[in-house]
């Protein structure tokens, strides 16, 4: 037990070495731009010649090369499977603050809990974590394979007396993993048929009306 405490705390203070690097690269990235037009200045003011030391040609190539890696991480996020679900229902609790919830707010806890029992009826092969609460709701891992997706549900607050507006998301989702979050492509497939399976569940329940899905 020892020895799997003080890996986690390695690789938790890698982990946040590493956001630390990627930050002050971020930094250095948005400068960029700044210091190009610096460059471009000189180079007029020089009367077209652009005294670049070693260190300075270092500088901009390493940004050169920064900025290009960045912009590819911001296009691979916002290529990332996501579907959301907006319903209304009075079946789960909405009004009720229990005593496990961090928040105010945090309602779900039963409606994801049913979602993820009916998905079991499903049998769509997919390993299905237990429930984890967020500050917004409650959800759950759907893995298979090597492909993680994420699937909570969200209170958006009453419409009535005896109804809410709930959100459902379904995103693919590979949290801390560094190589797949940027190399690996998910299954597009599986990614419809949970997608589908979460659609099938919502509208055969006669008490959920579904108003709009993205």
């Amino acid at each position: 037990m020892m020895i799997k405490n003080i890996v986690k705390n390695i690789y938790g203070v890698f982990f946040v070495m590493l956001i630390l690097v990627l930050l002050i690269l971020l930094l250095n990235t948005l400068l960029f731009p700044i210091l190009i037009l610096c460059e471009v200045g000189r180079y007029f003011l020089h009367g077209g010649h652009l005294p670049l030391s070693k260190a300075d040609s270092g500088y901009l190539l390493l940004q050169g090369v920064s900025w290009i890696v960045f912009m590819w991480i911001v296009l691979k996020q916002r290529g990332n499977l996501r579907a959301s679900i907006e319903l209304e229902t009075g079946v789960f609790n909405f009004k009720e603050i229990k005593e496990n919830f961090i928040n105010d707010v945090c309602f779900g806890e039963d409606f994801a809990m049913w979602l993820r029992n009916s998905l079991v009826d499903e049998k769509l092969d997919f390993e299905l974590s237990e429930l984890i609460q967020e500050d917004y709701g409650w959800g759950f891992w759907a893995e298979k394979n090597k492909d993680s997706f994420w699937i909570a549900v969200g209170c958006e607050g009453a419409t009535k007396v005896d109804t809410a507006f709930w959100h459902v998301f379904i995103s693919y989702d590979p949290a801390l993993s560094i190589t797949k979050r940027l190399f690996h492509k998910p299954n597009q497939q599986k990614f419809i048929d949970l997608v589908d399976a979460v659609h099938r569940q919502l509208k055969t329940n006669s008490a959920i009306s579904v108003i709009e899905d993205e």
